[in-house]
């Protein structure tokens, strides 16, 4: 393993900070659209974190414009109707942390590696702490 001489648990912390005043606000901007995904995603340059909700409506829709891909815009964050919506001054600034993080060392192949399969495993585990908590479940039905 590579020394990490980043904290991530101070990142995990600030990512949960940031998605728990994200999601709601994005429950707000839906009205009457059914939530039906929550996500937190990075690029592959691990430059970013971002939140990213999807609505059935959304889904249906895009699904009827462009038959013969059902998976697509329900599995590709990018595709969804909330994709990097809410809190973004907090995710702005988690970005702006790990985007100098990764610069500052991207010449270490095996170094970002590393970084970047802890970064993805930290939005893992928020997303499970607040699903273990109910968070987004209470969200969702706001």
């Amino acid at each position: 393993m590579i020394p990490m001489d980043f904290d991530f648990a101070q990142l995990e912390r600030r990512i949960e900070d940031a998605a728990r005043k994200a999601f709601p606000e994005v429950i707000e901007r839906a009205g009457d659209e059914t939530i039906c995904a929550f996500a937190l995603y990075s690029d592959d340059g691990a430059m970013t974190v971002c939140p990213a909700a999807n609505t059935v409506e959304h889904v249906e829709h895009k699904d009827a414009k462009s038959p013969g891909n059902p998976d697509y815009y329900r599995f590709e964050t990018a595709e969804w109707k909330y994709e990097a919506v809410g809190a973004d001054d907090l995710f702005k600034g988690i970005c702006d942390t790990v985007r100098n993080e990764v610069l500052e060392k991207e010449e270490d192949e095996a170094w970002f590696e590393a970084f970047r399969k802890q970064l993805y495993e930290t939005c893992e585990r928020v997303l499970l702490k607040l699903s273990r908590r109910a968070f987004l479940r209470r969200q969702a039905r706001t």
